[in-house]
C-alpha cells in the first residue's frame, strides 16, 4: 500500500513538473570589453537571479591563458615515461580525445555528415518553435575613427538586423510585436556598444524531451558506424 501510493506521488509530482513553465529574463550589455550578464529564472512563484560581472582584465586573462594551454597542449609530445597525470592534463586529454572521436564518427564520412544535419536541423526547428518570445531588444553603438567606415559598418549592420528579425518570427513562436533592433553610429567617439534584452519561456518537459531525442540521435549514429 506505501509503494502504491509513493509511485502515484512520483507520477503526480512528474506530471506537475511536466507542465510547469520556465521563464527566463535575461540582459546582457557590452561595452569596450567588459560585459555584464543577468539572468533571471522564475518557476511558477519560485524566483531567482543570477548576476555576472566580467572586467577588462579577466577578459584578456582568460583569451590569453586559453591561447597558452592550446599552444602548450599542442607542443606537447608523448613521452614513454609514465608520470602522474594533474587535473589539468587530464581534461585536455579528455578534450582530445572527444574531438578526434567526434571526427571519427561524424567528419570522415559525408553521408553520416548529412543525415546528421538533417537530423539536428529538424531538432532544433522543433525546439525552437517551442519557445515563446515575449520582448527582444537589441540597441548597438559604434563608432571608429573614419566617419565613412563608421557609417558603413552601421549600415551594414542594419541589414543584419533586420535579417535576425525576420528569423526570430520564423523560428520562435513570437507572442508580442516587442521585437527591435536599434543600430546607432557613432561620429564622435571610437567605441563598440551593446545592449540585449530579451525575455522568454518554455516547457520544462520539452528540455527534457529535446534532450531525450538529442541522445537517441547520438546514441542511433554510433550504432550506424559500430554495425553497419
Amino acid at each position: 500500500m506505501k509503494l502504491t501510493a509513493f509511485i502515484i506521488v512520483c507520477v503526480v509530482w512528474l506530471f506537475i513538473l511536466f507542465l510547469l513553465k520556465i521563464k527566463i529574463d535575461f540582459a546582457y550589455c557590452y561595452n569596450n570589453l567588459e560585459s555584464n550578464i543577468s539572468i533571471g529564472l522564475q518557476v511558477l512563484f519560485i524566483k531567482t537571479k543570477i548576476n555576472l560581472h566580467i572586467s577588462r582584465e579577466m577578459c584578456t586573462s582568460g583569451l590569453l591563458s586559453l591561447l597558452n594551454n592550446l599552444i602548450n597542449d599542442m607542443l606537447v609530445k608523448d613521452t614513454i615515461d609514465e608520470k602522474p597525470l594533474s587535473s589539468k592534463n587530464r581534461k585536455y586529454i579528455l578534450l582530445k580525445k572527444v574531438y578526434k572521436d567526434t571526427k571519427r564518427q561524424y567528419f570522415f564520412s559525408w553521408s553520416k555528415l548529412k543525415l546528421l544535419n538533417k537530423n539536428f536541423t529538424r531538432l532544433t526547428k522543433d525546439f525552437f518553435k517551442k519557445i515563446h518570445v515575449y520582448s527582444l531588444n537589441i540597441e548597438i553603438q559604434i563608432g571608429t575613427q573614419d566617419a565613412a567606415c563608421t557609417g558603413l559598418l552601421a549600415g551594414s549592420i542594419s541589414a543584419i538586423c533586420g535579417i535576425l528579425r525576420a528569423r526570430c518570427y520564423q523560428l520562435f513562436a513570437v507572442k508580442s510585436n516587442n521585437i527591435f533592433f536599434n543600430v546607432l553610429p557613432r561620429f564622435d567617439a571610437e567605441m563598440l556598444f551593446c545592449r540585449l534584452h530579451c525575455i522568454l519561456s518554455l516547457k520544462i518537459s520539452h528540455i527534457i524531451f529535446t534532450a531525450w531525442k538529442l541522445l537517441i540521435i547520438i546514441i542511433k549514429n554510433r550504432r550506424t558506424r559500430n554495425y553497419g
